[in-house]
């Protein structure tokens, strides 16, 4: 995903920092525990990562 790209080779604290999450929330993001994150939770980490995110609903038919 877009934000372990970003954090990748970032040291946890720094990556924190960024975020504007813990330290252990950062280590969760790595593993790829998203499960573990509600929809705006990432919504906003991938905002202060430099991300915009769009979405669009369609009906389906």
């Amino acid at each position: 995903m877009a934000l372990q790209e970003k954090i990748d080779g970032m040291p946890l604290k720094d990556a924190a920092v960024l975020l504007g999450v813990t330290v252990s929330r950062i280590s969760e993001i790595r593993s790829g525990k998203y499960p573990l994150f509600s929809l705006d939770k990432l919504v906003t980490l991938l905002a202060k990562a430099g991300y915009q995110v769009k979405f669009e609903i369609a009906a389906i038919h």
